[in-house]
């Protein structure tokens, strides 16, 4: 007898043993056959979240329908499969019919909430505002646009009309400045 022929006499004595509510058995089907259909349904669907919806769907159906199988009538591999199968075809549509809906917390404009990186840059602008009004209005804008916004230098240079190289002379001495007055570690910690 082959693996694969011992494999499917496994699974048709298992599945015999799971018509009869044996919970040893289905423990046993599934360590058999999940890592299998796992990777099948991943392969259809291509969400490993939404393939551990079906599998969890399909082997509750294979649970219920046990007693349905027929060795006669066909492999018990196959008879799963198909359960699997059909089980994918059901959350999908599922999830066509009833896609998720927008966060509401989304849709709703609030002036008072800010995205993580709008945050930021609000504590950036704040911290460093008594520092920055030091500088030269140039050379604070350049640092503003490039450290709190994230710009690069050629970027500030098309925005402001200025050559690239003067935007980062601007902000090297302009965070050179910084560092003497703020102290290099308190600079570095912020930014």
């Amino acid at each position: 007898m082959s693996e694969r022929e011992r494999l499917e006499q496994d699974l048709c004595n298992l599945l015999q043993g799971v018509a009869k509510g044996d919970r040893a058995a289905f423990t046993r089907l599934y360590s058999l056959t999940a890592p299998k259909f796992n990777a099948i349904v991943i392969n259809m669907v291509r969400d490993p979240d939404m393939a551990g919806d079906i599998l969890q769907r399909a082997y509750l159906s294979i649970w219920k329908s046990a007693n349905l199988f027929d060795a006669g009538k066909g492999k018990a591999f196959t008879w799963m499969l198909v359960i699997m199968r059909n089980r994918s075809i059901d959350v999908i549509r599922e999830r066509r019919r009833h896609p998720k809906g927008e966060d509401v917390s989304s849709t709703i404009a609030d002036d008072v909430m800010r995205s993580d990186t709008d945050a930021k840059a609000f504590l950036l602008r704040r911290m460093l505002r008594p520092y920055l009004n030091d500088l030269p209005v140039e050379t604070s804008r350049a640092i503003i646009l490039n450290v709190v916004h994230g710009l690069s230098s050629r970027e500030i240079g098309l925005r402001t009309g200025t050559p690239t190289h003067t935007i980062k002379s601007r902000i090297r001495r302009g965070l050179q400045k910084l560092r003497d007055d703020m102290g290099e570690d308190t600079l570095i910690n912020l930014i």
